[in-house]
């Protein structure tokens, strides 16, 4: 006799024991399986909140860096168009946002401030007056405000006054 099983009797074992297993999944599995997705999406959603902060931040800097570009222009067309050094540090004190000098920033304002100091260069025998000007912007928050700070000098005039 043969002893190869028909192929009837084949799929007559494979559907019963499909029968068998038609349970599903047990509630341990289920449980199991919404940890694994919850951990998962939590992950994902935290990866999703710092890339967000970062834009919010990089937006902020964003702001602070125009607000410094638009002071230090005001600041440079104020000396350049004065008569003379005198004039310019007159026009640089009654500007808004000049402090004293740096222990004089204000870390609570989030407008551009700027301090400035004359001095006096000999090039080849000769005078030159201009001004070391520091434009800061602080941005961010009160408890640990970050800052964009730019510094440049800004010649008046080559003999003096």
């Amino acid at each position: 006799m043969d002893k190869r099983m028909k192929s009837s009797e084949v799929s007559g074992h494979a559907h019963a024991y499909r029968a068998l297993d038609n349970r599903g999944m047990t509630l341990v599995e289920v449980i199991i399986s919404i940890l694994i997705l919850s951990i998962l999406l939590i992950a994902i959603l935290s990866m999703t909140d710092v890339s967000i902060r970062g834009v919010f931040a990089a937006g902020e800097q964003n702001k602070a860096t125009a607000k410094v570009a638009e002071k230090s222009d005001q600041v440079y067309a104020l000396i350049i168009n004065a008569e003379n050094a005198s004039k310019a540090e007159q026009a640089l004190d009654a500007e808004e946002g000049c402090v004293a000098g740096r222990e004089y920033l204000n870390q609570g304002s989030r407008d551009a401030q700027f301090y400035y100091s004359r001095s006096t260069y000999l090039a080849n025998g000769v005078p030159s007056v201009g001004f070391d000007v520091v434009v800061v912007c602080y941005y961010g928050k009160d408890s640990s405000p970050n800052k964009v700070e730019l510094t440049t000098f800004v010649l008046k005039t080559s003999d003096g006054e």
